[in-house]
């Protein structure tokens, strides 16, 4: 699952998840959401703790079609 879906699914705002995972400002949670930053080995570890597992590290990093043709 996305964070962009964990939020939308349980009606959190980017502010509130802010708080959440100790960060003080939502905009960094936003970019988190539209992929213009990724989060830290630390910030990963701490929104799979505030999400129970929901999201992972993994859900930051899409597959490039690179990847994906060498792969199969």
């Amino acid at each position: 699952m996305t964070l962009a879906q964990y939020l939308q699914d349980n009606g959190i705002s980017f502010s509130e998840f802010a708080r959440r995972i100790g960060t003080p400002h939502g905009r960094t949670v936003e970019r988190y959401v539209k992929g213009t930053r990724v989060p830290t080995g630390r910030m990963m570890a701490k929104i799979d703790k505030a999400t129970d597992g929901a999201v992972t590290a993994s859900s930051f990093f899409e597959p490039t079609l690179e990847v994906a043709v060498a792969g199969s």
